[in-house]
């Protein structure tokens, strides 16, 4: 029974596998943005820092408000004071 060298296949099928890797074509991803132009408006930014004695709710009726008011940049300050250790 006559054994078959496959060392030579592997060399081929490694030189067939990194000619299929050199020829495919890298694909370049651009996305096209069409930025605003001309001067941002800055939005008005508030920092709420609720009393360590207030109730919450009203705390919940100042968010409300601010939420009614449009304002989008809102953030709690002090806030670490009420967190569990």
């Amino acid at each position: 029974m006559a054994n078959i060298s496959t060392t030579p296949l592997i060399d081929v099928m490694l030189v067939l596998l990194v000619m299929l890797i050199s020829s495919i074509p890298i694909p370049l991803h651009s996305v096209n943005l069409h930025l605003p132009v001309g001067t941002p408006t800055l939005p008005p930014e508030l920092h709420v820092r609720p009393d360590g004695h207030a109730r919450y709710y009203r705390f919940a009726e100042v968010m409300g408000a601010v939420q009614r008011a449009g304002l989008v940049k809102v953030g709690v300050v002090g806030s670490e004071k009420f967190q569990e250790r």
